[in-house]
Protein backbone atom coordinates (compact mmCIF):
# COMPACT_ATOMS: atom_id res chain seq x y z
CA UNK A 1 0.00 0.00 0.00
CA UNK A 2 1.16 4.06 -0.26
CA UNK A 3 1.86 4.83 3.02
CA UNK A 4 2.31 9.19 3.00
CA UNK A 5 3.84 8.94 5.97
CA UNK A 6 6.95 7.02 4.98
CA UNK A 7 7.43 9.74 2.55
CA UNK A 8 7.50 13.19 4.79
CA UNK A 9 7.25 16.59 3.84
CA UNK A 10 3.53 16.61 5.61
CA UNK A 11 1.83 14.52 2.85
CA UNK A 12 0.14 12.34 5.34
CA UNK A 13 -0.97 15.44 7.44
CA UNK A 14 -1.75 16.98 4.41
CA UNK A 15 -3.72 14.47 2.83
CA UNK A 16 -5.87 14.01 6.51
CA UNK A 17 -6.74 17.78 6.90
CA UNK A 18 -8.44 17.48 2.68
CA UNK A 19 -10.36 14.58 3.56
CA UNK A 20 -11.52 15.87 7.01
CA UNK A 21 -12.21 19.27 6.00
CA UNK A 22 -13.23 20.08 2.54
CA UNK A 23 -13.50 16.67 0.99
CA UNK A 24 -16.32 16.41 3.99
CA UNK A 25 -17.43 19.36 4.14
CA UNK A 26 -17.97 20.03 0.52
CA UNK A 27 -19.41 16.78 -0.57
CA UNK A 28 -22.35 17.02 2.37
CA UNK A 29 -23.06 20.69 0.93
CA UNK A 30 -23.02 19.23 -2.72
CA UNK A 31 -24.98 16.57 -1.93
CA UNK A 32 -27.63 19.08 -0.27
CA UNK A 33 -27.69 21.98 -3.01
CA UNK A 34 -25.81 20.53 -5.73
CA UNK A 35 -23.47 23.52 -6.31
CA UNK A 36 -20.37 24.25 -4.84
CA UNK A 37 -19.17 28.19 -3.28
CA UNK A 38 -16.60 29.45 -1.90
CA UNK A 39 -18.35 30.03 1.44
CA UNK A 40 -18.78 26.19 1.75
CA UNK A 41 -14.86 25.95 0.63
CA UNK A 42 -14.29 28.12 3.55
CA UNK A 43 -16.12 26.98 6.09
CA UNK A 44 -14.31 24.09 5.27
CA UNK A 45 -10.66 25.01 6.01
CA UNK A 46 -10.91 25.44 9.93
CA UNK A 47 -12.67 21.46 10.05
CA UNK A 48 -9.48 20.38 7.74
CA UNK A 49 -6.55 22.19 10.13
CA UNK A 50 -8.21 20.78 13.13
CA UNK A 51 -8.14 17.37 11.48
CA UNK A 52 -4.50 17.70 10.55
CA UNK A 53 -3.69 19.18 14.06
CA UNK A 54 -5.42 15.76 15.91
CA UNK A 55 -2.74 13.37 13.49
CA UNK A 56 0.21 16.10 14.54
CA UNK A 57 -0.70 16.24 17.92
CA UNK A 58 -0.66 12.23 18.24
CA UNK A 59 2.55 12.10 16.29
CA UNK A 60 4.18 13.70 19.24
CA UNK A 61 4.48 10.19 21.42
CA UNK A 62 5.03 7.85 18.64
CA UNK A 63 8.26 10.30 17.63
CA UNK A 64 11.11 7.93 18.64
CA UNK A 65 9.24 4.81 17.24
CA UNK A 66 8.62 6.20 14.01
CA UNK A 67 12.25 8.02 13.64
CA UNK A 68 13.30 4.53 14.16
CA UNK A 69 10.64 3.01 11.40
CA UNK A 70 11.96 5.53 9.23
CA UNK A 71 8.48 6.84 9.28
CA UNK A 72 8.71 10.09 8.15
CA UNK A 73 5.88 12.55 9.56
CA UNK A 74 6.32 16.02 9.95
CA UNK A 75 7.47 15.87 13.67
CA UNK A 76 10.20 13.42 12.86
CA UNK A 77 11.29 15.23 10.08
CA UNK A 78 11.39 18.66 11.87
CA UNK A 79 11.83 17.61 15.35
CA UNK A 80 9.51 18.15 18.69
CA UNK A 81 10.75 21.11 19.82
CA UNK A 82 10.09 22.97 16.23
CA UNK A 83 7.07 20.74 15.02
CA UNK A 84 5.15 22.72 18.37
CA UNK A 85 5.20 25.43 16.77
CA UNK A 86 3.70 23.66 13.63
CA UNK A 87 0.82 22.33 15.91
CA UNK A 88 0.15 25.76 17.27
CA UNK A 89 0.18 27.46 13.62
CA UNK A 90 -2.19 25.17 12.84
CA UNK A 91 -4.49 25.93 15.82
CA UNK A 92 -3.89 30.07 15.66
CA UNK A 93 -4.70 30.04 11.76
CA UNK A 94 -8.24 28.00 12.63
CA UNK A 95 -9.14 31.10 14.31
CA UNK A 96 -7.43 33.78 11.93
CA UNK A 97 -9.43 32.17 9.25
CA UNK A 98 -12.37 32.27 10.83
CA UNK A 99 -12.15 36.17 11.23
CA UNK A 100 -11.06 36.42 7.89
CA UNK A 101 -13.79 34.44 6.23
CA UNK A 102 -16.22 36.74 8.79
CA UNK A 103 -14.22 39.78 7.38
CA UNK A 104 -14.39 39.22 3.88
CA UNK A 105 -17.85 37.77 3.39
CA UNK A 106 -17.57 34.04 3.50
CA UNK A 107 -18.73 33.12 6.76
CA UNK A 108 -21.78 34.77 8.81
CA UNK A 109 -21.22 36.70 12.03
CA UNK A 110 -22.61 33.51 14.25
CA UNK A 111 -19.53 31.33 13.21
CA UNK A 112 -17.90 33.75 15.73
CA UNK A 113 -19.04 30.62 18.33
CA UNK A 114 -16.56 28.90 17.69
CA UNK A 115 -14.28 31.05 19.48
CA UNK A 116 -16.31 28.98 22.55
CA UNK A 117 -14.22 26.24 22.24
CA UNK A 118 -10.69 28.55 22.49
CA UNK A 119 -10.32 27.15 26.32
CA UNK A 120 -9.77 23.78 24.37
CA UNK A 121 -7.22 25.58 22.18
CA UNK A 122 -4.96 27.39 24.87
CA UNK A 123 -4.88 23.68 26.53
CA UNK A 124 -3.37 21.85 23.70
CA UNK A 125 -1.05 24.84 23.27
CA UNK A 126 -0.20 25.10 26.39
CA UNK A 127 0.43 21.53 26.99
CA UNK A 128 2.15 21.21 24.13
CA UNK A 129 5.05 23.55 25.13
CA UNK A 130 5.44 21.89 27.76
CA UNK A 131 5.26 18.28 27.87
CA UNK A 132 6.23 17.64 23.86
CA UNK A 133 8.53 14.76 24.83
CA UNK A 134 6.53 13.55 27.65
CA UNK A 135 4.23 10.66 26.41
CA UNK A 136 2.11 10.46 29.93
CA UNK A 137 1.28 13.99 29.94
CA UNK A 138 0.65 14.25 25.91
CA UNK A 139 -2.98 12.22 26.40
CA UNK A 140 -4.56 14.91 27.92
CA UNK A 141 -3.09 17.13 25.10
CA UNK A 142 -4.45 14.78 22.73
CA UNK A 143 -8.16 14.53 24.28
CA UNK A 144 -8.31 18.41 24.09
CA UNK A 145 -7.24 18.43 20.66
CA UNK A 146 -10.13 15.95 19.91
CA UNK A 147 -12.38 18.07 21.53
CA UNK A 148 -11.58 21.35 19.92
CA UNK A 149 -11.71 19.32 16.97
CA UNK A 150 -15.18 18.42 17.41
CA UNK A 151 -16.27 21.35 19.48
CA UNK A 152 -15.32 23.96 16.76
CA UNK A 153 -17.16 21.38 13.98
CA UNK A 154 -20.01 21.84 15.92
CA UNK A 155 -19.93 25.49 16.80
CA UNK A 156 -19.49 26.50 13.06
CA UNK A 157 -22.36 24.01 12.76
CA UNK A 158 -24.16 26.11 14.77
CA UNK A 159 -23.24 29.22 14.24
CA UNK A 160 -24.74 28.04 10.48
CA UNK A 161 -27.98 27.35 11.79
CA UNK A 162 -28.39 30.01 13.88
CA UNK A 163 -27.57 32.40 10.95
CA UNK A 164 -29.95 30.48 8.46
CA UNK A 165 -32.87 31.99 11.43
CA UNK A 166 -31.62 35.22 11.66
Amino acid sequence: PFRLSYRGHGLGELATGIAGGPLIVLGSYYVQTLRLTYQALWASIPVGLLCAALIWINEFPDYEADRAAGKNTLVVVMGRQRAVWGYIAIVASVYAIVVAGIALGFLPYAVLLAFLALPLAYTGIRGVLRFHSNTLKLIPIQAATIQLCLANALLLSLGYAIAGLL
